[in-house]
Order: C-alpha cells, then structure tokens, then sequence
C-alpha cells in the first residue's frame, strides 16, 4: 500500500493547512475523529538549550498528537553542511522545505519535524525528522551524541549523511553516537542489567548510509563491480591487527540488522551553485545526481514500515510520550 514516492508538491492530502499557532487553537478540545489540522512547513521538536537540556515543543506536539493510526519516522542526521535538509526536501518532493543555507553555520537547531505528515495509506504517515548538523564548533560533542542519539531512537528508518567513501572516521561517528544510544535505552529499564548489543538490535531502526559526493568506482578487492550494499558490507568487514576498529564495525552490524547504502555524486560543478543549491531548478542540477535522488527517494518509500515498541505499532500520541 505504499506509495513509491512522495506525494507531488502540489498533490492534495487530506488535511487543512494553517499557523502552527493555528493549529494550538484549533486543536484545543477537538475530538479524536475531527480531521487533523497540519502545518505545511519545518516546526521544531526537540530544542536543546546551552545547558545541554532537552524540551520537547508544544507546536510540534500539536500536529504529532492528532495523527492517527500507525507511523513511520524517518530520521536523518550527519556532520554539518552535507547536505541533509536537501534530501529529506526530496522525500517531500520540495526544492525548498527543511532549512538549507550557504554559510559554514548549521542551519538545524535540535531536532525538527515537517509539520504536514506524509500519507502513505488512510490510517498510516510518515513523519520526516531533521536534526542540526554534528561537528559545528557551536556545540560539544557531549550535545553531538545526545541529537544524534534522540534521532536513532526516535526513527524507524535512519538515514545516516557523510562525505565521500565510508573511512574510519565516519565508523568512529557512529560508533560514538550507538554507545551512548545504548546506554539511554538501559537506562530506561530499571533494575535491569544491561542487554547485549544484538538483543538491542529490536530498538534501533533501518540504516540507509548515504554517502554523498561519491566519485568512486564501487568495485571489490578483485576489481569486480559490486553492489551499494555490498560496498557497505565491506566496509564492515573486520580488518586484520585492528581489535579496537574491529569492536566498532561489529557493533554496528548488531545493532542495525537492517542496513543498506545509496551513492551519489556532487548535485553541481560550480562550487557558488552548490552553496545555493535550493534556489537552482531541479531540472538543472545534473543528470546523474538527480537520477541517484530518485533512486534514493522510492528506496526510502518502499523500505519503510511502521515504528513498533515491545511489538506494539506506535501512534503520533505514543510518538509524542517517547519524545518527551
């Protein structure tokens, strides 16, 4: 029943768009059978202040509350200025949504949601999460691993963003960010001991590794081509006299069960265009790249399934009391 792509920009769902303040009133007191009313554009979720606290957004909570039926979440984090916002403006099928910038500053605080769910059938969406940027020097790299974590935790399918070729920086990121992930989920369960990576696994959500700017022959040892995916399986593999790297890769392997890879090449050639990317038509960024974002948006749409805790699907209510 799901939909190979995002529905068209101009395609009308089944919803009253207004305000986010809008939406405050008009839900207040509104019945569970009403029909939702959603904001068609970024509304924050999770803001984290200088102290490194969370607090959960009231706007945000409004729209997620109203969903009913089952969800999807789909998550996507990475370092800052790679180009996140762009691709999940993609799974929106929008030139311009999520916050894109051209400075060196990030552009995403915290967390953020698409106001508007994406309907996949009549009693099922897809909520879209935006988390700022890791590795700015406005942040510590303690607040790093807590949007990082909060995103891994939240989705169902966890779109992770990098540069280039999958190297032992890029491992390390994860590998940071799961530590402290599984550290969260025990902590959660009182007078528990803490649990294996593997029978965490049931927790964490699809991986789908995006690297971008790839220029890359994909090819194994021998030469012969491979797969996206079985570059990534590669990738995981154990390397011989490297304990310590070999920990990470095996920890990533237990945890996302479910993982894949996408390519895909640098969107322009001019170096100006690419730090406006979202002002340039679609049509004009090259052909290849655009072909790859295609590819990558009907993987997202037929990868997903709805996010369940303990075998439980959860609702935009229940989504609201684990965000809190």
């Amino acid at each position: 029943h799901l939909h190979q792509g995002p529905p068209a920009a101009s395609s009308p769902l089944a919803l009253s768009i207004r305000s986010a303040d809008e939406c405050m009133a008009a839900s207040a007191g509104k019945g569970s059978q009403d029909a939702a009313t959603y904001y068609s554009g970024p509304l924050q979720l999770i803001r984290i202040d200088d102290d490194g606290k969370c607090h959960l957004e009231e706007n945000a909570a409004c729209i997620l509350n109203q969903i009913q039926g089952r969800i999807a979440v789909v998550g996507v984090a990475g370092l800052y200025r790679t180009g996140k916002s762009f691709l999940l403006n993609r799974l929106l099928g929008l030139q311009e949504g999520f916050e894109i910038g051209p400075s060196v500053n990030p552009c995403t605080k915290g967390l953020w949601i698409w106001g508007q769910p994406v309907q996949l059938a009549p009693d099922y969406h897809c909520i879209l999460i935006d988390t700022e940027g890791l590795g700015s020097t406005q942040r510590t790299a303690s607040c790093d691993m807590q949007i990082f974590s909060l995103c891994i935790l939240l989705s169902s399918y966890f779109i992770y963003n990098s540069m280039g070729a999958i190297d032992e920086q890029a491992i390390d990121d994860l590998h940071l960010v799961l530590h402290l992930a599984k550290h969260i989920h025990v902590k959660t369960k009182k007078g528990q001991e803490a649990e294996r990576a593997s029978e965490l696994s049931q927790y964490f959500p699809n991986l789908l590794w995006v690297l971008r700017d790839f220029h890359l022959r994909l090819a194994d040892s021998k030469g012969l081509t491979i797969t996206e995916r079985e570059y990534l399986e590669d990738s995981l593999k154990p390397l011989p006299g490297q304990d310590e790297k070999n920990k990470l890769r095996e920890v990533i392997k237990d945890l996302f069960k479910e993982r894949d890879c996408v390519t895909i090449v640098r969107p322009v050639a001019e170096e100006s265009d690419l730090r406006n990317i979202q002002r340039l038509p679609y049509e004009s960024l090259r052909p290849q790249f655009r072909t790859q974002v295609e590819a990558f948006v009907r993987k997202v749409y037929m990868s997903l399934k709805p996010k369940k805790i303990e075998g439980a699907f959860v609702s935009g209510t229940m989504f609201v009391n684990l965000a809190s």
